[in-house]
């Protein structure tokens, strides 16, 4: 299937849902809601859910991140390209908490840089944010926000793989990191590192590492840079970039691309490098997320799996 041919048979259009929030906490959730009326200044009361008309979500994107806006043309059994009938959906003000979020973390990456953010905790983040006046401390309704992000089971979602990251303070251990080129990308050392080594041997000194470990507060990010870009479709969002808990990132696995390539090594582009073809032929290289996988995540030809 090409960029253009999307199969929009399997599409449904979406439907309203109840405009009473879903789940075993609804006080908490008026609680966040009330929050986020405050911090946003939204007119409206309620939990009304974003609705769009047809298939496809809105893009209303604040802030980018190469990881969550590029990866496009590679389909999962639904398309992360289509939103459908019973897609997760945030409220209209979950949305704005989102997206106050998102600019929040993204000038805290600025502020410190990529190497830095890419390894930072959630404990860290808030630290870090309170130092600068012009990222601000963490709002209670943030934090709530983003607890609720976090132990949400995302099989609810449609993402079916399996929670690697237990606790949302779950930090990563400078001990055991090794620095891997200039892009301010980091291995474990160990297996990951090894394979890592083992491939490059093969393959030539045109693989990069595109992206390696990524803490909860990285994650996060393309996470929710990924959602607000859905229009605040949770559902479509965990069909391209895996939610909070759940990427293997964290606990090893790593991105690879072809330099000279950029942007297009998190998109069909890659299939056609010289290093993607190099890959297929060693034995000992497995995806994460292979081709018509079973896990309602898109195939990521990229994704390296440390066992």
């Amino acid at each position: 299937m090409s960029n253009t041919e999307i199969d929009k048979s399997t599409a449904a259009p979406v439907v309203a849902s109840s405009t009473n929030d879903a789940g075993p906490d609804r006080s908490r959730r008026r609680l966040l809601q009330g929050a986020c009326l405050g911090l946003c200044g939204l007119a409206t009361a309620g939990a009304s859910r974003l609705l769009w008309s047809g298939a496809t979500a809105p893009s209303n994107t604040v802030g980018s991140d190469s990881l969550s806006q590029i990866s496009e043309g590679l389909e999962s059994p639904k398309s992360h390209r289509l939103a459908y009938a019973d897609d997760v959906l945030l409220s209209a003000q979950d949305l704005l908490l989102a997206t106050a979020l998102h600019a929040r973390l993204l000038a805290l990456r600025d502020q410190l840089g990529h190497g830095q953010f890419n390894l930072l905790s959630f404990d860290q983040a808030r630290r870090q944010a309170a130092q600068y006046h012009r990222i601000g401390s963490f709002t209670a309704a943030e934090t709530a926000f983003l607890e609720e992000l976090f132990y949400r089971d995302a099989a609810e979602l449609g993402f079916r793989s399996e929670r690697v990251v237990a606790q949302l303070s779950h930090s990563v251990k400078s001990t055991q990191l090794v620095k891997v080129g200039e892009m301010g990308n980091f291995l474990y050392d160990g297996a990951p590192q090894a394979l890592f080594q083992r491939i490059q041997r093969d393959v030539g000194n045109s693989l990069l590492l595109t992206s390696g470990i990524r803490g909860v507060v990285k994650q996060t990010h393309i996470y929710l840079d990924k959602v607000v870009a859905c229009g605040g479709n949770l559902s479509m969002a965990s069909r391209s970039i895996a939610p909070p808990a759940y990427s293997y990132h964290a606990i090893g696995d790593f991105d690879v691309g072809q330099a000279g390539l950029g942007q297009g090594n998190f998109t069909r582009i890659f299939l056609d490098s010289e290093v993607c073809h190099r890959l297929r032929d060693l034995s000992y290289v497995e995806n994460r997320y292979a081709e018509n996988n079973d896990l309602g995540v898109r195939y990521e030809p990229w994704h390296v799996k440390v066992a």
